[in-house]
């Protein structure tokens, strides 16, 4: 069995290659981005990280079981976004709304950057990837220290965009798994439902 990364270890992150586009991070407690725009936007990305990490920690307050639940919990239309996303990916994947966090706050992140930067923008947050490109991206997998890591890749067109795409391991990373793969891609529309 292979020894699970440590939160904070994205050697992945070395393999990234985006033409033209700046990158930079952006953390806050334990959202670790990594973040590929037209210029560094890391004082805005703060900010929406700050105000996506409030808004899902406020609405915990106030719903306990939504930290904890590892059934869907009912979608709610009052819920603010991030939180809203989560509840109905959740609800749409058959698992608890926190299974969709780090997917919904890159998305998140992303959406904010798209308007400031019309070349493109990408964050990855511990795998999790929201991206709106012009150009063509390749998404290579990372699995750890399976023979097929980084060898792989999704090849991602303009139209395919805005995406979301999310890999889960049971192998890397710190996140609860119920599986034993070392890693599961999923690609949808939308990334919290990928990573949900």
């Amino acid at each position: 069995m292979k020894t699970p990364s440590q939160p904070g270890d994205h050697k992945y992150r070395g393999f990234v290659r985006a033409g033209g586009l700046a990158e930079f991070s952006v953390r806050l407690e334990q959202t670790d981005l990594y973040i590929r725009a037209e210029r560094d936007l890391t004082a805005m990305a703060y900010e929406l990280v700050a105000l996506g990490r409030s808004r899902i920690e406020a609405w915990a307050n106030e719903h306990p079981d939504f930290l904890t639940s590892l059934a869907p919990l009912p979608p709610s239309p009052l819920a603010p976004l991030p939180v809203r996303e989560m509840l109905e990916a959740g609800s749409s994947a058959g698992v608890g709304p926190m299974a969709a966090v780090a997917g919904s706050l890159a998305e998140f992140v992303g959406r904010g950057l798209v308007p400031h930067s019309p070349g493109g923008v990408v964050v990855e947050n511990g795998g999790d990837i929201f991206l709106e490109v012009r150009d063509k991206a390749t998404v290579g997998l990372f699995a750890g220290t399976s023979a097929l890591s980084m060898r792989l890749g999704l090849e991602i067109g303009p139209a395919q965009t805005p995406l979301g795409v999310c890999t889960s391991s049971a192998t890397v990373g710190h996140s609860l798994s119920m599986g034993r793969a070392d890693a599961s891609t999923v690609a949808a529309g939308s990334a919290a439902l990928a990573d949900a």
